[in-house]
């Protein structure tokens, strides 16, 4: 697991006990705090609110949203507020709040660390007789290859050069950037293909009923082939494929 520890100063012209409120309000995050994506509130706390647990979906200075369960365990109106987080993301939120200068300052700091890889997308285009590879959430990472077979380890060696990390250390997810036509047959081609799939299957379903059905009436393998126009070897799959 990755271990970080972000600290972050607000200072704010408004009351102590109105910026408090507005901490202690988890669920009404996303209306003023944009790292903050979604917010649902799971459990209630207690008469004094340890133990409000609430599904969290943050996205800070991480290049992916995380998702977590936030559970206050310490609560001190109009003072400070901890939460623990399980999840994507684990670890400890602490705010503290103070007066200074006719201001209201908060200390925010959050001790986690992540308990899934980073991902990162690689966007794949065509260049002349190459595949050109940029990396969107890292400035700077391109790279590019042969073959699509080849993008995903070329990605990977780039963008563990760039934040020299191991090439284990991240997910990466390849995305082609194909010409509208070209677009166009590839979709049309795997629309037929799934379409053909499940006509077989089907087609299979139906062969499989008809022939139970014939052979409850008596009729000998070879006899239901030639009513249903399969070989009596496939009559033979199909009802050892039944009997299982």
């Amino acid at each position: 697991m990755r271990q970080y520890r972000f600290v972050t100063i607000w200072r704010l012209q408004a009351p102590i006990e109105r910026v408090f409120a507005e901490i202690d309000a988890v669920d009404a995050w996303p209306e003023w705090w944009p790292n903050v994506r979604r917010v649902e509130k799971l459990e209630d706390g207690d008469a004094d609110g340890i133990g409000a647990a609430f599904a969290t979906t943050f996205v800070g200075r991480l290049p992916y949203p995380l998702r977590f369960d936030l559970r206050v365990t310490r609560r001190e109106p109009p003072r400070s507020v901890v939460g623990d987080a399980t999840g994507e993301l684990e670890g400890v939120g602490e705010w503290t709040l103070w007066e200074e200068g006719g201001l209201t300052l908060v200390r925010y700091v959050w001790a986690i660390r992540t308990a899934m890889k980073p991902r990162y997308t690689a966007d794949v285009e065509r260049s002349g007789r190459w595949w050109a590879i940029t990396v969107p959430e890292l400035r700077g990472v391109h790279t590019q290859s042969r073959t699509l077979d080849g993008v995903e380890p070329m990605v990977r060696e780039a963008i563990a050069v760039f934040l020299d990390v191991g090439e284990d250390t991240f997910d990466v997810e390849v995305r082609e950037a194909l010409e509208p036509e070209v677009e166009r047959v590839v979709r049309e081609a795997i629309l037929a293909r799934s379409a053909a799939f499940e006509q077989q299957r089907t087609a299979s379903a139906k062969a499989r009923a008809a022939v139970m059905v014939l052979r409850h009436r008596g009729l000998p393998q070879r006899d239901i082939g030639r009513l249903l126009k399969l070989s009596h070897q496939r009559v033979a799959q199909l009802l050892d494929s039944t009997a299982r």
